[in-house]
Formats: structure tokens, C-alpha cells, sequence
């Protein structure tokens, strides 16, 4: 006999939403009172989620709307303060309007729309930021931004093992250029804390435009050219010369890498 479970779950997508959009749905909630969910049985009061996601959205000030931001050791503490309280008490509404609900689907969505919890479908595209994974001992896996809406982006990884947070390490392996965003470094020793840093070449479309001398770069991407998108710091949009070649100049750095982001080998 097939069995069937009358239970529903609350799926908050955070890793797919920004952080702008999750302090827009953290403001938005409705925690002081419901009268299907006891709501001084959630871990975490409206007060406390509010605040957490004001103080997030001070320490970001403009960058709360960049779809990437590097973030600081301490926005990212903050980030994870806001989605922790936010996941812990989707769990508590979940469970108290499945036992109202009681397998009615439509009773169960009036309830957590009612408090905030609006379903939001998968954005077209998913917008990435910065993130390492573990794959397994002394491996991790390295995601970067996704920077092709600029043009054909080449990403460059640099990593060494250091002493603490905050400290560079003494010496950085070779820089390893990649043809797309993703990377794992392995056989590490694990425990030990491994700096990361990343830099974006980007080869843009161009062409000659005459006797001017003047390039006109033309992102790739209809939505950089509508929306007017900029490269962030570690994106560099290479030079052309009015022969329409990547013109580099001597002496000149050419690229910039982010700031070091630390991570503790699993």
C-alpha cells in the first residue's frame, strides 16, 4: 500500500534569494501574533529577526543591493545570524500549521502567508556569491561569482595556507587561471586554515570604430547593456586599442584580486 503524508514544509530558498531580498522578507514578517500559531513558542521574536536583519543592512549600507558583495568576516557573521533565526522559525510556524492544517494543503498556505511566508518562485537566473563547500578531508570546494553578463571572463584563484584569520599567508601558491567559476583544492591538511583570494579577467567584445581611435566595449549580455550592470572590484574589463586588441600597459597592474577570505579545511 502506497502511503501518503499530509505534511508540508516551508522551503525559504535563502541560498537562492539576495541578501537585499532576504532583509526584505525578514522586515516583512508578521511575528507579534496569529491566531493558529502560538508565536512565544518561536525561537526567535519579530524583535530579534527585525534587528538582526537591520543590523545586517547597516553594515552592508549601499552594498545590501549588490547581487555579489565579498563580504567582511562580520557581515558574513551577521548574514548568518539573520538566516539562522529566520530557518529556525519557518521550522516552529511549519510545525504548529501542520497541526491545524492537518494534511489541508490550502489551510496550511493561508496560514504561513498569512504571517509572511509568501512561496516565491526560483529566479531565471540564479545570481551567485562566494562560496566554499566541503568535499571531503583536507578538500574544499570553491564557488565564485558568476561574471559572464560582462563578456568571456577567465577566473583566477590564489591560495596558501596561513596561521590565523586576518593573516596573509607567507606565501601563496601559483596563480591558477580558470575558464569557469567553480574549483576544488585538495590535500590539504585538515584543521588548517586556508586563504582564498580571486581575481576576473574579462576578454570583452569590441570592434575598430575608425579613424577615432575610440573602443567601444559591448558586454555580451542584453541585461549588463539595459540595466547599465558594473564590474565589481575584481573584475577587470581588459583594454583595447583602436585596432580593436587587448592593450596592456607596462608597469601597470592590470588586475585586481578581492580580499582574502579564510576557510577552515574540513
Amino acid at each position: 500500500m502506497r502511503k501518503l503524508t499530509g505534511i508540508f514544509h516551508i522551503v525559504l530558498n535563502i541560498h537562492r534569494i539576495t541578501i537585499g531580498e532576504e532583509i526584505t522578507l525578514a522586515m516583512g514578517l508578521s511575528l507579534g501574533s496569529d491566531p493558529d500559531v502560538n508565536m512565544s513558542l518561536l525561537p526567535y521574536s519579530q524583535t530579534v529577526v527585525q534587528t538582526r536583519a537591520t543590523a545586517l543592512q547597516t553594515l552592508l549600507g549601499s552594498r545590501v543591493t549588490d547581487p555579489h558583495p565579498a563580504l567582511t568576516k562580520q557581515e558574513q557573521q551577521a548574514l548568518n545570524d539573520l538566516s539562522f533565526a529566520l530557518i529556525s522559525d519557518a521550522n516552529e510556524i511549519a510545525r504548529q500549521a501542520n497541526e491545524v492544517a492537518k494534511g489541508d494543503r490550502v489551510k496550511f498556505e493561508t496560514i504561513v502567508n498569512r504571517i509572511g511566508l509568501h512561496p516565491k518562485k526560483s529566479q531565471a537566473k540564479h545570481i551567485r556569491i562566494f562560496e566554499v563547500r566541503p568535499a571531503g578531508k583536507g578538500s574544499v570546494h570553491i564557488i565564485l561569482p558568476d561574471e559572464k553578463q560582462f563578456g568571456n571572463p577567465t577566473y583566477i584563484i590564489q591560495h596558501g595556507i596561513t596561521t590565523q584569520e586576518g593573516l596573509l599567508p607567507n606565501t601563496w601558491n601559483e596563480k591558477l587561471p580558470l575558464g569557469n567559476a567553480e574549483a576544488f583544492i585538495e590535500g590539504m591538511q585538515s584543521g588548517s586554515i586556508l586563504a582564498i583570494r580571486y581575481a576576473v579577467w574579462v576578454i570583452p567584445s569590441h570592434k575598430k570604430t575608425g579613424s577615432t581611435g575610440k573602443t567601444l566595449i559591448a558586454p555580451t549580455s542584453k541585461t549588463a547593456v539595459d540595466t547599465g550592470a558594473t564590474p565589481q572590484k575584481m573584475v577587470t574589463l581588459l583594454p583595447t586599442n583602436k585596432q580593436g586588441k587587448i592593450a596592456i600597459t607596462y608597469g601597470v597592474n592590470y588586475y585586481h584580486f578581492s580580499d582574502a577570505i579564510y576557510v577552515i579545511v574540513p
